[in-house]
């Protein structure tokens, strides 16, 4: 098999007989790893042997469960081509990378816009996930027991609807949540089944939050502020047990948080936003 250059183009072929295959270029994908590309194949995705064009990975709409259980794939980060996915399979222990137990880094397409519940579910070595700033829905546990740990900042704009136990539990390093989007709830928690790992230092929650669960923080006891941007006290039942850090809240707010029976416990821990100091 000989090489024919066609710097020219930025492209470079393989012969195979007399057919030419591109093998680099803006518009071809080569995986990284064999195991992702050997499963894709199985699948029946358009394939000269060597890689894929970005046209066939963005005609792939669904792949169910085709990666789960499989502790041959360490990265996935070409996944971002595959721009006709709009979601990923959840379930428990049914998701779409449930226990790729050696998977380390992936990265979803822009046009993933829903993760279902469980879907990285147990992927123990996962430490970064490219593009979660376009997801718009997570299920409950969809990175549970993933340790993130390449992950400083949470910071998912997109976000809507409720947050789930179990959602980021796995993060034990130190890291910051930004931006939550416009949820409305934090929802499912329990006394030990908490939404975010214990490593977690600071969280801002939107205007829009609504009402969260009992215990919802319990865990995080590394907390040095919480941050609520609603203007209206969401409702809350015992939510902030577990760490003792201040709360801020907006400056016109404070009054209405101290006074809100749900709140009024917290009270010497509510303080005006503009003094936060991070």
């Amino acid at each position: 098999m000989g090489g024919l250059d066609m710097s020219g183009l930025g492209l470079t072929f393989l012969r195979r007989g007399n057919l030419a295959h591109p093998t680099a270029g803006s518009d071809y994908i080569k995986f990284a790893d064999q195991a992702v590309f050997d499963i894709l194949m199985s699948k029946g995705v358009s394939s000269d042997g060597v890689g894929i064009t970005k046209e066939d990975a963005a005609k792939v709409t669904t792949i169910g469960t085709w990666f789960k259980g499989n502790s041959d794939i360490v990265e996935f980060e070409e996944l971002r081509f595959f721009t006709g996915l709009t979601s990923l399979t959840g379930g428990y222990q049914s998701g779409a990378f449930y226990k790729c137990n050696n998977l380390e880094r992936i990265a979803l397409p822009p046009s993933v816009i829903n993760l279902g519940g469980y879907a990285f579910q147990d992927c123990a070595k996962l430490v970064n996930v490219g593009s979660l700033e376009f997801v718009q829905v997570m299920g409950e546990g969809t990175f549970v027991n993933c340790p993130l740990s390449e992950v400083a900042v949470i910071s998912m704009p997109s976000l809507t609807g409720s947050l789930y136990k179990r959602n980021f539990n796995g993060m034990k390093h130190s890291y910051i949540v930004d931006n939550l989007g416009a949820i409305t709830k934090i929802t499912g928690t329990q006394y030990n089944d908490n939404v975010f790992g214990n490593g977690l230092t600071v969280v801002v929650l939107p205007p829009s939050i609504e009402s969260i669960s009992s215990y919802a923080f319990n865990q995080n006891t590394k907390l040095q502020a919480i941050i609520s941007e609603a203007a209206t006290p969401p409702t809350i039942s015992n939510s902030f047990t577990g760490p003792t850090c201040p709360i801020y809240v907006p400056d016109t707010s404070v009054d209405a948080y101290k006074a809100n029976s749900g709140w009024s416990g917290y009270a010497s821990r509510i303080k005006p936003l503009s003094e936060y100091q991070g």
